[in-house]
């Protein structure tokens, strides 16, 4: 009895064993080389591997891949692999040879793993081998030749410089501050850079190493901005960028109120007269009186002598009419002191100087002596009034 029992737990210990040794063969039944790339290999925009593959599964495939690309390699003959391994040179070996290339110009850059499979005839793993690779980014040198970083700017943003890259097809943007769509460069030849930078590509690559663009800043407000330039591979990939800042300062404004004196007394009407400079174009001024909200805006005409005498504020270009004059009804103002304030828009209607004067409104001087009748006089039917 206990003899049966021992060979009926010997069986069964061997059919277990039997059983996962044939599933290791199953998942692990065949022996393959990679002569085309080794590991950590720097690869491109395509990837070409080639090797052999040898399986004990009959019409057995190739495949390989990398992120989600794949493709089924083509076969063909190589009898000194054969020749080498004698156990698989059989019927299921007849082309032990493989090769394939992958496009994988869409994929982004870094580290990839390359992954080639033996497929069995139901396109079940039955081999697997993995190869690391880097997809390299190209290589890009640039130089920004205007403007120079943290300049002083108004309107217009105009960049110009270069670049070179050792991949064909490049193209860059600028985007200033949080931009999303950015302005493409216009290009042009520039065979100095050509001539004097070397390893980033040459005249193929680089046709036009030159960019340029205009931008208008006119819209944005006063202080620190910045620009970005970003450059693009030939499927739109960010390869590298390089960001400078710029600053739009308030422009210089110089005023001066020659009429009327301050705390001057009034009565009916306010003139007033002076003169004002700046060194950007399209300046207005108004003046407001107490809280007036609306402003009534300055006549302008021109002021040789200030344009003479002023320097530092712009010129005749930016001042063609510096002198500013207006006459201001005010015979609805109550007595009192009173204040005007003039205010000097830039192009974009922003506030970027104001000044203020008070003026008053006194009650008017008034004698008088009442000379007929007496006070406290007794009276009838009339009452005279004389003084």
């Amino acid at each position: 009895m206990k003899k049966k029992i021992f060979l009926l737990f010997s069986c069964f210990i061997l059919g277990v064993v039997f059983f996962f040794s044939k599933d290791v063969l199953a998942k692990d039944a065949g022996v393959m080389n990679i002569e085309t790339l080794s590991e950590n290999a720097i690869v491109g925009d395509s990837v070409y591997i080639e090797g052999w593959a040898l399986s004990d599964y009959p019409n057995t495939k190739v495949r390989v891949s990398i992120d989600n690309k794949s493709e089924i390699a083509e076969r063909l003959d190589r009898p000194d692999v054969l020749n080498a391994y004698k156990s698989y040179n059989n019927s299921n070996n007849i082309q032990p040879g493989f090769f394939t290339t992958l496009d994988i110009s869409d994929l982004s850059y870094g580290n990839k793993t390359i992954k080639i499979e033996i497929l069995n005839e139901k396109n079940d793993s039955v081999f697997t081998k993995k190869i690391s690779v880097i997809k390299k980014a190209p290589v890009v040198v640039m130089n920004i030749e205007v403007p120079n970083n943290n300049v002083k700017l108004s309107d217009s943003l105009y960049v110009e410089g270069w670049m070179m890259s050792n991949a064909s097809n490049t193209t860059a943007k600028i985007y200033v501050d949080q931009d999303k769509e950015g302005v493409l460069f216009d290009r042009r030849e520039r065979p100095d850079v050509l001539n004097a930078v070397k390893g980033y590509g040459d005249v193929r690559t680089n046709p036009n190493p030159g960019f340029y663009s205009t931008i208008d800043i006119s819209k944005l407000g006063y202080g620190t901005h910045k620009y970005t330039i970003k450059v693009f591979d030939k499927n739109n990939n960010v390869i590298t960028e390089v960001s400078r800042s710029f600053e739009i300062a308030k422009p210089e404004v110089a005023i001066n109120i020659e009429v009327p004196n301050n705390n001057v007394k009034l009565s009916d009407s306010l003139y007033v007269e002076g003169w004002m400079m700046s060194n950007a174009s399209n300046t207005t001024a108004k003046i407001y009186v107490d809280k007036d909200t609306e402003g009534v805006l300055f006549d302008r005409r021109e002021r040789p002598d200030v344009l003479n005498a002023v320097k530092g504020c712009g010129d005749v270009r930016t001042n063609p009419t510096p002198g500013f004059y207006k006459n201001i009804d005010i015979s609805k103002l109550g007595y009192g002191t009173h204040k005007y304030t003039i205010k000097v828009f830039d192009k974009n209607n922003n506030v970027i100087k104001e000044i203020s004067r008070s003026f008053e409104i006194a009650k008017p001087e008034v004698a008088i002596n009442i000379e007929v009748p007496n006070n406290n006089v007794k009276l009838s039917d009339s009452l005279y009034v004389e003084g």
